[in-house]
C-alpha cells in the first residue's frame, strides 16, 4: 500500500539519513523491517562507522544517476527506467524504504538520500521514524512532526510494531 515514510538515522546529533520511501510507512510495514534489522542485522559499531562516513548526495548526482539508466530530461520516465535505477542506485529508489539500514551497513553505499524536508509534509508524510544511534532509540511520528512514541533498541520488536498498530486503529 502506498502509505508514504521517511526513515532516519542520526549519528553525533544530526540527521544522516533521510530516506523516502513510498510503500508500507505503517508500523507492521516499515516498522517491521527497521525492529527485523535492529534485532536480527545490527552490528551496531560497524552501522555507526558507515552511517558516520555517509554524504548526502546532491541533486546534480541524484539526477546522473537517472540519465546513467536512461532518463532524459523531460520529466519522466518509463517502468523500465525506474525499475533499473532502483537495481542500480537502490539508495535513491523510493521502493527501498527502511531497507537502507542494511545497505548502509554493508559499507557499500557513501552516500545517502536527503529528503528531510518531507518531514515538514505533514498531510503527504504519514509516518517517520528516527533511529537515534546516539540514544539507541527509535523515534516514531505520524502525520510528518507529530511525535507518537520513542522506544529503546530492545524494546523496538515486530510484536511491538503489532502493538503500536493495533492501539492506532482504536485511536481512528
Amino acid at each position: 500500500m502506498g502509505t508514504r515514510n521517511l526513515v532516519m538515522v542520526t549519528s553525533k546529533g544530526k540527521i544522516k539519513v533521510a530516506q523516502y520511501g513510498q510503500w508500507d510507512g505503517y508500523p507492521t510495514g516499515q516498522g517491521a523491517v527497521i525492529a527485523k534489522f535492529l534485532q536480527d542485522e545490527l552490528d551496531l559499531r560497524k552501522f555507526k562507522k558507515h552511517v558516520d562516513a555517509l554524504e548526502f548526495a546532491d541533486s546534480k548526482f541524484i539526477e546522473s544517476t537517472w540519465k546513467d539508466c536512461g532518463a532524459d530530461d523531460s520529466g519522466f520516465v518509463t517502468f523500465e527506467i525506474g525499475d533499473l535505477h532502483g537495481i542500480i542506485y537502490p539508495e535513491f529508489s523510493r521502493d527501498t524504504g527502511a531497507e537502507i539500514l542494511g545497505l548502509i551497513q554493508t559499507g557499500l553505499f557513501p552516500l545517502a538520500q536527503n529528503e528531510i524536508e518531507f518531514l515538514e509534509e505533514g498531510l503527504y508524510c504519514e509516518y517517520a521514524y528516527d533511529i537515534n544511534l546516539d540514544k539507541k532509540t527509535v523515534t516514531i511520528y505520524t502525520g510528518g512532526k507529530k511525535k507518537y512514541t520513542e522506544l529503546k533498541f530492545k524494546d523496538f520488536t515486530v510484536d511491538k510494531m503489532k502493538q503500536i498498530e493495533s492501539e492506532m486503529n482504536k485511536q481512528s
